[in-house]
């Protein structure tokens, strides 16, 4: 075989190969399935305690539905977005986590103002707030890193008592 033809087939190979793969990056707002991981043995209850879970207020300064971006290497970026909000994801993780560890929950409305507790048959509420949940990813060939961040204030107050008993605040960065 000629170089010349060798070298023609050979561009033409890696010519379609770049064309192929050049259509692997997703365009557009990729959605995200967040699941809750349930614990191996599921824990009796100690208590019949009910937990009021109310909505947790996002302040992260990003439209509700995204949860981050994904980059890659030629430049473009995908918003990594949540079917509904990320308040609705805490909300809805959250809830999962105490059921899964035999704590009754039901909804509740509170924003973490001691004098606006109310019982509404809960003994506990928990509410929050979202400084900084994001999950961010850069691509490059064969090689892809991931940064996640959480900051998280999490209040909890007893509701006979109207009072607040505990406020967490919890900052991560993987």
């Amino acid at each position: 075989m000629d170089i010349r033809k060798y070298m023609k087939y050979r561009l033409g190979i890696a010519a379609v190969a770049m064309v192929a793969l050049a259509g692997c990056a997703e365009r557009g707002p990729i959605l995200l399935h967040i699941g809750y991981l349930q614990p191996q043995e599921r824990p009796a209850a100690a208590t019949k305690v009910v937990v009021g879970l109310s909505p947790f207020k996002d302040d992260r300064g990003k439209p509700s539905s995204v949860l981050g971006k994904s980059t890659y290497e030629s430049g473009l970026e995908n918003d990594l977005v949540v079917q509904g909000t990320v308040s609705e994801l805490v909300q809805a993780r959250s809830k999962e986590a105490f059921t899964a560890r035999g704590v009754a929950v039901k909804d509740a409305m509170w924003d973490l103002k001691p004098e606006d507790i109310h019982r509404d048959g809960a003994n506990l509420l928990i509410g929050g707030e979202i400084k900084a949940l994001s999950v961010d990813s850069v691509s490059k060939p064969f090689k892809t890193a991931i940064t996640a961040r959480v900051q998280m204030k999490v209040v909890a107050a007893e509701a006979r008592e109207k009072k607040i008993i505990r406020a967490l605040y919890m900052k991560s960065q993987l």
